[in-house]
């Protein structure tokens, strides 16, 4: 599978299947691949399940959680910050590859150069690295133009 830009698809999840949703919210996540589960959800837990999802709404405590029963991972227990759980803070990284704060792609949104512009260019230089610096296991180019567009008051589009 190939990423937006063409290059090997360090952005896959993994299994889709939900069927109960986040412990704490309710709200159905996403899969996250294995390399984002050996990455951000400490060994204790990885030791009960195996597979997580991630939970994708931004206000909830929960990052993780595995299917069925198990004890989720809490956002605070995360070693990095993420911005798509931080919606408030300016400093949090929204592109963890790049080192790109929501702060900066706000500041930017506007300009002749926006953010997501950057993310896509290095994309196609430098490659990413999502599954393993993301705690949402995906590309971050979608969530960087969402904020863009909420900026510009512009419908974000689809991760080209």
């Amino acid at each position: 599978m190939s990423s937006p830009t063409g290059h090997p698809d360090c952005c896959g999840g993994g299994d889709d299947h939900d069927p109960l949703g986040c412990p704490l919210c309710g709200q159905r996540g996403h899969g996250v691949p294995p390399e984002t589960v050996d990455a951000f959800v400490p060994e204790a837990h990885r030791e009960e399940s195996g597979s997580f999802w991630f939970c994708d709404t931004p206000e909830c405590a929960v990052a993780f959680y595995p299917p069925g029963c198990g004890a989720p991972v809490f956002v605070s227990e995360l070693p990095v910050p993420t911005g798509v759980k931080a919606p408030f803070s300016d400093t949090a990284p929204l592109c963890h590859c790049f080192g790109i704060t929501r702060g900066e792609v706000v500041a930017r949104a506007a300009s002749d150069h926006p953010a997501s512009a950057e993310v896509a260019e290095r994309m196609k230089s430098e490659g990413c690295a999502c599954a393993i610096k993301n705690p949402t296991g995906q590309c971050c180019l979608g969530d960087v133009r969402a904020v863009e567009g909420a900026q510009t008051g512009q419908k974000s589009g689809t991760v080209q």
